[in-house]
């Protein structure tokens, strides 16, 4: 699926199916006040629908990674803050991997993974996880490499976002962005 990053074109339902959590739960991360999931409330499809949030498909991929942070026992805040490192920030937040472009996977059939160690803010993309990348990793968020650690595949969740997306895309609907 070749779609930017920032173009509006799912609803919730859809972030839901993809994610694996209910509409209670996407709806309370889009209003808490600590921005779980970004989303400009302002943003609104108005096809008739009652003014359905719409979503982009970076916010779809935070959406799946907050859900996988906190299937691994993260908590939904601190998972939210290494989605968005994820998706939006780069650098300063998730390290120096050459060629990494936040919110997307890394080029040449690479792996992509997020490693979050316990007592760090901040996580890690990672193209493997060998010793000496998971101790760098360690390092780059300022605790040790003996500390415990959550790694997200992202590949993973990214494919599983994907397919649910596009599962709801058809080509005869009248609703935003092709989106059924």
């Amino acid at each position: 699926m070749s779609v930017d990053n920032d173009e509006h074109l799912y609803r919730l339902p859809h972030l839901c199916a993809g994610a694996k959590i209910s509409r209670g739960t996407l709806l309370g991360w889009v209003k808490r006040e600590d921005n779980i999931i970004f989303a400009d409330l302002d943003q609104k499809e108005t096809s008739g629908r009652g003014g359905a949030i719409i979503f982009s498909r970076r916010q779809a991929i935070q959406t799946g990674l907050v859900a996988e942070g906190q299937r691994l026992g993260m908590p939904v805040a601190l998972a939210a803050k290494v989605a968005a490192g994820f998706a939006y920030v780069g650098r300063s937040e998730i390290g120096p991997l050459p060629g990494f472009v936040p919110g997307e996977l890394l080029k040449g059939g690479r792996r992509t993974y997020l490693v979050h160690f316990e007592g760090s803010e901040t996580a890690s993309v990672l193209a493997g996880l060998s010793d000496l990348e998971l101790a760098a990793a360690a390092g780059e968020q300022g605790v040790s490499a003996l500390n415990a650690f959550h790694v997200i595949n992202v590949n993973a969740v990214v494919q599983h976002m994907d397919e649910a997306l596009e599962a709801n895309v058809g080509p005869h609907s009248h609703d935003v962005g092709g989106v059924a």
